[in-house]
């Protein structure tokens, strides 16, 4: 798999992935490559940072590193503010679960933070993919093979489909956003 930084007329930017530098320039002469943008096929490619592979060993501990990280991040309390009249730290305990202090947010500001960032993924994915619904398999395929047009696409598939769109090298991901009742 190779991975193409590309532009069009417009100066928009968008990377392409390829199975080979061939199969690029093959879609690139039959105009089937397109800026996912404004539609248009006279594509450039432009320089991009070469690929660095790393040992697994050092991309495991890097992972696990980041996860700490992540961790440490969401699991840290900000400090207490100071007393107002001493100036000093308080040495109050935290709330008991389920209540929430100053420096904490509450259960219904969470979730209504993960309500807005939700929306504005979804609000994404409508806007700049195509829903092909249970067709995503078919679809995701005729592209891959050079049948249908390049275009982003969202839908769904079974297991299987995914296990197949796998081995044949078709590149997708999955997005799973919780569903409110708002």
């Amino acid at each position: 798999m190779v991975i193409f930084d590309l532009s069009c007329p417009q100066n928009h930017r968008f990377e392409g992935w390829f199975s080979n530098r061939e199969e690029f320039l093959r879609q690139l002469e039959k105009g089937l490559i397109q800026c996912p943008l404004c539609g248009s096929s006279q594509i450039a490619e432009k320089l991009s940072a070469p690929k660095v592979h790393v040992e697994r060993r050092t991309a495991r501990l890097d992972k696990e590193k980041r996860r700490e990280r992540q961790l440490a991040i969401l699991t840290a309390r900000p400090a207490a503010p100071p007393d107002q009249a001493t100036g000093s730290q308080s040495d109050e305990p935290a709330p008991p679960p389920g209540e929430s202090s100053p420096q904490t947010p509450s259960h219904a500001e969470e979730m209504t933070t993960i309500r807005t960032l939700s929306r504005a993924i979804q609000e994404i994915l409508d806007r700049h993919f195509e829903d092909v619904g249970s067709h995503f398999y078919d679809e995701a395929i005729a592209i891959h093979l050079g049948e249908a047009n390049p275009r982003n696409l969202k839908g769904t598939a079974s297991p299987q489909e995914e296990e197949e769109l796998t081995e044949l090298g078709v590149p997708f991901g999955k997005i799973r956003l919780p569903r409110f009742d708002d």
